[in-house]
């Protein structure tokens, strides 16, 4: 009798638990009932937050940009790809999108950049991620990884390898609909 018991409760304990886990709330992608969006790196979650030393000495913080679309490209000058995309992020940046445009660079010397930049007339706003920190957080082990982000912080669209101006100026036209 004792064992008859005793199982009973094992089985409500497990259809209670069932029920709890197995028919949990759904939310919106990117999100978790108790807490909100969450942070990560899959499209629907929030960006994870940085702050970057900008080539014109400013420090930029991604999460003081909420409000604003913004574009993350992580590149370095020795990358075949990442030159080939360049020229078009420089003509996204020319055409005035309302993007926050950043380029991150990673474990490069900033003079070493900022001459490179200088010698193809780059002008897109670009940032130095010097001990990789930033890469590692997103991930980018490939490059050039771009992100497109939303005004809301989530992102919207993630590329390993090189875009075009007609992929840009798709993310950025999706992107600037978001704008608060």
């Amino acid at each position: 009798m004792r064992n008859g018991r005793w199982v009973q409760g094992l089985l409500l304990l497990g259809f209670l638990l069932f029920l709890t886990v197995g028919c949990g709330t759904t939310t919106p992608e990117g999100t978790s009932p108790k807490e909100g969006p969450v942070v990560g790196l899959k499209i629907g979650n929030v960006a994870p937050d940085f702050s970057i030393s900008m080539l014109d000495g400013k420090t930029i913080t991604l999460s003081e940009l909420r409000g604003k679309p913004v574009f993350l490209n992580f590149w370095a000058t020795w990358c075949p790809p990442c030159n080939l995309e360049m020229p078009d992020i420089e003509k996204a940046y020319k055409d005035n999108f309302p993007v926050q445009i950043i380029g991150i660079n990673i474990k490069e010397s900033p003079m070493a950049v900022g001459s490179f930049l200088n010698q193809k007339g780059y002008t897109f706003p670009v940032g130095f991620d010097l001990k990789g920190q930033i890469a590692g957080q997103y991930m980018a082990t490939g490059i050039p990884t771009s992100y497109a982000i939303d005004a809301l912080g989530r992102i919207r669209y993630v590329q390993t390898g090189p875009l075009t101006y007609a992929q840009l100026r798709q993310w950025f036209t999706d992107l600037s609909q978001t704008t608060k």
